[in-house]
């Protein structure tokens, strides 16, 4: 699988918010399929505020986006990168989400470039209603 998407981006910090970008695109579209490239296949994800303290895979994140009855672009989804740091093959991006299906988000990334690009190895969030702030 070919994860390499943006081949174009000229440096790694480049690349790295490219994959980023997609991370929101692929979210404002509820398009968990496409979401699933952007991740290392060990991928894990961790975070507090839905449900509490949770770990485990990316896998209820992906089906979420399918099963959202509206694509978060319909709900008054906004996201940005709010920084990207890049040290060797490895690599940190923060991307905060407001209104993600009622919820705002701080999303922490570590990603690893591989053979195919850069992939999404791990993601720490913090959640709160989107209506709390």
């Amino acid at each position: 699988m070919s994860t390499n998407h943006f081949a174009e981006a000229s440096s790694p910090e480049q690349q790295v918010t490219c994959v980023m970008s997609a991370y929101i695109e692929v979210t404002n579209q509820a398009d968990g399929q496409r979401a699933r490239t952007l991740f290392h296949p060990n991928a894990v994800v961790s975070g507090d505020g839905l449900f509490g303290v949770q770990t485990g895979t990316p896998e209820p994140f992906f089906e979420a986006l399918e099963s959202a009855l509206k694509r978060p672009s319909e709900t008054g989804y906004k996201a940005r990168v709010q920084s990207v740091r890049v040290f060797g093959n490895t690599a940190i991006g923060e991307v905060v989400e407001e209104n993600l299906l009622g919820y705002d988000f701080t999303n922490h990334f570590h990603l690893l470039q591989t053979d195919g690009g850069w992939l999404i190895v791990s993601k720490l969030y913090r959640a709160t209603a989107t209506n709390s702030r």
